[in-house]
This record gives structure tokens, C-alpha cells and sequence, in this order.
């Protein structure tokens, strides 16, 4: 089966996507099995009914992040923040660079450059343990790709914006990760819990 995904993270997050879709679409079945068939005489509606209810939630869930369209960002995210006026360019967006980071980081790893992906993607928030990076080390190759990868408007312009972003960084001496969202939205109480920042 083809797993849709716009680079290989991002097909690896719908795959397991579809596990959990497989799951709470088996439990859903047996749980309204139970209820509307009653085998063996047995029906507990207190128990079965609201099991369904919450399992077809879930099923719906899932199934918007396997078969809706794919949302993929990638950005910086420094180990303090650089703006205290909560302004970032790159934030919630990198629509263009996760497309073809495959292809970028092929072109890179080719020419004995560092890839874009080596910077990423743990996430603390995500229970993994960040392994922060050099802001000048990130630069190089940002800046290596604004000159020799064939890009269109749109990727020349996020990597633009990130390669401003980590030249502040420099500037304040702080480190950085690449971060990559596959979820539209977030939550201020994400961010306040966060052991970086976005901007």
C-alpha cells in the first residue's frame, strides 16, 4: 500500500497513523458488535455504548490525518527565545523546504554537505531528548542551498526567513534544532510548557 507523505517523516508519521486508524476502527466494530448484537444474551449499554462513541471519535480522528491533505511545516526551534515580541517569519510555515527536504538532503549528503534533516527533529515535548545544534553549523547549510539547489520562489523564500532567523541566533549565541509539524494549529499552553522557543 502507498503511504502518502511529502518526505520520508512525514510518511513515516502516516503510517503510524494508519496503525492507531486500524486499531480504533477494530475497536470500534467490536465494541457496537457487542452492543447491537447482545451475544450470549449479555448487553452492558453503561459500558459498550459510550466504549463505540469514543472509539468512533477516535476513528474519525485518524482518519482525517491518514486520508485529508497533508500538512507538513518545517522550522527552527532555538533553545531560548530570540524575539521577545512573539514575531517569527518561520513559524508554521517551511511548507515548501518539507516537500522537497528528500531531494535537498540528497543533493546535500552528494556534495559531502551537511543535510538539513541531520538538525532535527527531536522534540522534548514529544518525550525525546533535543540534541541542539550550532546555529552556524545550521547556516552554512541553508546558505549553501540558497546558492547551488535549483529552487523555486517559495523555497528560496522559507529558507530565506531561516537562514535570517539563525543568523540572530549567531548573534545571541543560541543554539537550535530543525522541528517539523505534521499538526495545523497549536496552543499557547504548548509553548509555555516547551523547553524552547519558536521565535
Amino acid at each position: 500500500m502507498i503511504v502518502r507523505g511529502v518526505n520520508r517523516f512525514h510518511r513515516a508519521y502516516v503510517t503510524k497513523m494508519r496503525v492507531r486508524l486500524a486499531i480504533s476502527v477494530a475497536l470500534f466494530i467490536t465494541s457496537s458488535w457487542i452492543y447491537v448484537l447482545e451475544p450470549f444474551g449479555i448487553r452492558q449499554p453503561g459500558l459498550t455504548a459510550p466504549v463505540a462513541g469514543i472509539s468512533l471519535i477516535v476513528v474519525l480522528y485518524y482518519s482525517f490525518h491518514v486520508f485529508g491533505k497533508p500538512y507538513c511545516c518545517f522550522h527552527p526551534y532555538f533553545y531560548q527565545r530570540l524575539n521577545e515580541n512573539g514575531h517569527n517569519s518561520t513559524y508554521g510555515k517551511g511548507h515548501a523546504i518539507a516537500t522537497r527536504l528528500d531531494e535537498l538532503d540528497a543533493f546535500s549528503k552528494e556534495n559531502d554537505v551537511r543535510p538539513l534533516s541531520s538538525f532535527g527533529f527531536r522534540d522534548s515535548f514529544k518525550n525525546a531528548k533535543v540534541d541542539w545544534h550550532s546555529a552556524d553549523d545550521g547556516l552554512c547549510t541553508v546558505e549553501w542551498l540558497l546558492e547551488h539547489a535549483k529552487l523555486h520562489n517559495a523555497e528560496k523564500n522559507e529558507l530565506d526567513g531561516i537562514a535570517q532567523s539563525l543568523r540572530v541566533a549567531i548573534e545571541s549565541s543560541v543554539q537550535f534544532c530543525f522541528h517539523m509539524d505534521f499538526v495545523d494549529g497549536t496552543n499557547g499552553m504548548e509553548h509555555e510548557q516547551r523547553e524552547g522557543s519558536y521565535w
